[in-house]
């Protein structure tokens, strides 16, 4: 085959120029041109390998000095490193920034490469700081780390946190980490001493209030007192519990503290109590004491026992002591007064009976009596001899007696007489009284003299008088009857001689007549003008009298030629 003039490609390669071919098998046409014109082609196939992807890769690209780290490759087959570092193998890098260089080599010989920057950091220059280094038991103190980012120590301490560490001397480790996570440490030395064992003593911790006590520390160098308290110098503690505080500090300036309750008992409210504060002479009274536990009493009383105190007025002072010891005093003035001088009083010793009387006291100011007696009041006493008590209080309430006898004169058993005292008008009587000594009658009558009463009714009294003055009454009613009002009564007054008539009396119960005349029985009178008289008597025997005239006339002298009418 004769070679031709020119040639041409395809996938735009250019003939005899270099070119990169693509990834992968790629088929290649060449077409060739003569000088004649002629044209002819050819192919070839062209297989083109990827590159490995080559990664350097590493334990660690940001480490500490004195760090080993290891620097691998991977996505090829063989690796070379620049710097003399072998793949897989660890080393101790630079400090400061390196550049890794990895080139790899994959079954093909296809070669390629990759980088790691690995910064190799120096380590923080750690320091271990604290607010003390020197202190005492109890205190605390703060540790803290400088000149890196993080920090921790041994024997659980937290960096910046306070603590309180234990006595002795303490070597403290911090490990500072800085923001590369490098880390170094720094130490220090801690020395606590021990606080000293401060005690206390007094001279009393129980006391009653004015009380002086001395309080004093022990087991240090110096010592102060809360509460204005000096050390070993005595005061007076105010009432109740008070805690009082010792500071006691050693010769290293350490300070430890004691404390006591020191209790100042109020006294007691000790108060004197009695029966009564103001009695009579002869009263028993009892004094006892309240607000303490014990008491005891001057004027050789004892408490709760009842005596006899002596007239006028005596302080009495009693002193009690508490549970605690603690005394106080109370004191109370007992007045015992003198009996009233009570007189018994009466407006009459001697009396008849029923005769009121009034009895009085004087020289108190209040009075009872017995047997029912008031004060001042008038009552009648009965008859015979009676003792009457009067009790007289004074202003005081104290009492005293005094008496007397009331003599009472029964009354005289009066009594009376009368010649009568059912009478008629006109009547002389007679009253008398008996019983008595001497006599008095009402509406003028004298005993024993005769009188004549008047019409009606009539009470008389009569008031006897014994030898004693007793006077007493009785009474009688006199009845005076009057006279009845006798009527002397006819059929006829004035009748003809023969002609017989009836007289009969009215207004009494019995009547007689005179001239024979039988009362109510018919008679002939006389002839002429008669006086005919009746005497009535009632059914009380009194007696009066009427009387009336009758005429009888003659007959006349009769002529034959008349006729005589006769009256009837």
């Amino acid at each position: 085959m004769a070679l031709g003039d020119s040639y041409t490609w395809n996938n735009g390669v250019t003939d005899g120029q270099s070119f990169t071919p693509p990834v992968g098998t790629t088929t290649y046409v060449v077409t060739g041109t003569d000088a004649n014109g002629c044209v002819n082609q050819d192919s070839i196939d062209i297989l083109v390998n990827p590159l490995p992807v080559v990664v350097a890769n590493t334990s660690d690209n940001n480490v500490c000095i004195g760090t080993n780290i290891m620097l691998s490759g991977s996505g090829a087959l063989t690796y070379t490193w620049n710097n003399g570092i072998v793949d897989g193998q660890s080393f101790t890098p630079p400090v400061g920034t390196t550049t890794y260089v990895v080139t790899g080599t994959d079954a093909n010989g296809c070669v390629n490469q990759d980088s790691i920057d690995i910064l190799v950091n120096p380590l923080p220059v750690v320091v271990a700081n604290t607010s003390a280094s020197t202190i005492c038991e109890a205190f605390s103190i703060t540790l803290s780390g400088s000149g890196a980012v993080s920090y921790t120590w041994d024997n659980g301490v937290i960096d910046a946190q306070s603590f309180v560490p234990p006595v002795g001397t303490t070597t403290y480790v911090v490990t500072g980490t800085d923001a590369n996570a490098c880390v170094n440490q720094d130490s220090l030395d801690i020395v606590v001493n021990a606080l000293p064992t401060v005690g206390l003593s007094t001279s009393d911790n129980n006391v009653c209030i004015g009380t002086s006590i001395v309080l004093s520390g022990t087991g240090a160098l110096t010592y102060t007192w809360n509460n204005g308290v000096t050390d070993g110098q005595s005061f007076t503690p105010p009432v109740g519990t008070t805690t009082y505080v010792v500071t006691g500090t050693d010769a290293n300036g350490c300070i430890n503290q004691d404390s006591i309750d020191i209790v100042v008992n109020p006294l007691p409210v000790v108060v004197a109590n009695t029966s009564d504060n103001n009695v009579c002479i002869g009263t028993n009274i009892t004094l006892s004491g309240s607000g303490a536990l014990t008491y005891t009493w001057n004027n050789g009383i004892v408490d709760g026992q009842s005596f006899t105190p002596p007239v006028g007025s005596t302080t009495y002072v009693v002193t009690g002591t508490d549970a605690n010891g603690c005394v106080n005093q109370d004191s109370l003035d007992i007045v015992v007064n003198p009996l009233p001088v009570v007189v018994a009083n009466t407006s009459a010793s001697t009396v008849c009976e029923t005769f009121s009387i009034t009895l009085s006291g004087s020289g108190a100011v209040t009075y009872t009596w017995d047997n029912g007696v008031i004060d001042a009041q008038s009552f009648v006493p009965p008859v015979g001899t009676t003792t009457y008590v009067v009790s007289g209080t004074d202003a005081n309430g104290c009492v005293n007696q005094d008496s007397l006898d009331i003599v009472v004169n029964a009354l005289p058993i009066v009594g009376l007489s009368t010649s009568d005292n059912n009478v008629c008008i006109g009547t002389s009587i007679v009253l008398s009284g008996t019983g008595a000594v001497s006599y008095t009658w009402n509406n003028g009558v004298s005993d024993g003299q005769s009188f004549v009463p008047p019409v009606g009714t009539t009470t008389y009294v009569v008031t006897g008088t014994d030898a004693n003055g007793c006077i007493n009454q009785d009474s009688i009613d006199i009845l005076v009857n009057p006279l009845p009002v006798v009527v002397a009564n006819t059929n006829d007054n004035n009748v003809c001689i023969g002609t017989n008539i009836t007289l009969s009396g009215s207004g009494a119960v019995a009547y007689t007549w005179n001239n024979g005349v039988v009362d109510g029985q018919s008679f002939a009178p006389p002839v002429g003008s008669t006086t005919y008289v009746v005497t009535g008597t009632d059914a009380n025997g009194c007696v009066n009298q009427d009387s009336l005239d009758i005429a009888v006339n003659p007959l006349p002298v009769v002529v034959a030629q008349y006729q005589c009418k006769h009256r009837m």
